[in-house]
């Protein structure tokens, strides 16, 4: 007489658990890489919205009249913000601070400190046009 058993064997059960292992593996990893995107994304498109915060102060600085001696609001007077170089959020030693530049409470959006670094060039082909380069930086936590 012939006894008919169905049942699993010792190493088939083992094979099995070590493939589903590799397969939660590969499955982990893509959930974590795929959170980091997400992140970096969100703190990418937080970082365009906040740019507008920092580029708000500028528009009282621009300046339809030209540079004329006695003048209040012309390019190159000193008390214009738009005067050429490079200016930051946060001084930095001797490199001037922007005036009116949010504060590092309102430029704060989770954990994450968003900075600006000003680049004013007045190399425009048409008069009395500058040219403003905004860098918006930012430091992501670990994960």
């Amino acid at each position: 007489m012939r006894k008919n058993i169905k049942a699993l064997t010792l190493v088939e059960i083992v094979v099995s658990v070590i493939i589903m292992a590799f397969i939660m593996l590969g499955l982990t990893n893509l959930f974590i890489t795929g959170k980091r995107y997400i992140v970096h994304n969100r703190a990418r498109m937080a970082g365009g919205e906040i740019g507008r915060l920092f580029l708000d102060p500028l528009q009282m600085s621009v300046r339809q009249s030209e540079s004329v001696s006695g003048a209040q609001d012309g390019w190159n007077q000193v008390n214009n913000t738009l005067t050429a170089g490079t200016k930051y959020c946060d001084s930095l030693g001797n490199i001037p601070q922007i005036p009116g530049c949010p504060s590092p409470e309102q430029r704060t959006l989770g954990a994450i400190v968003y900075n600006a670094k000003y680049t004013i060039t007045a190399d425009s082909p048409i008069a009395n046009l500058k040219r403003v380069k905004l860098d918006v930086n930012w430091t992501e936590p670990a994960p």
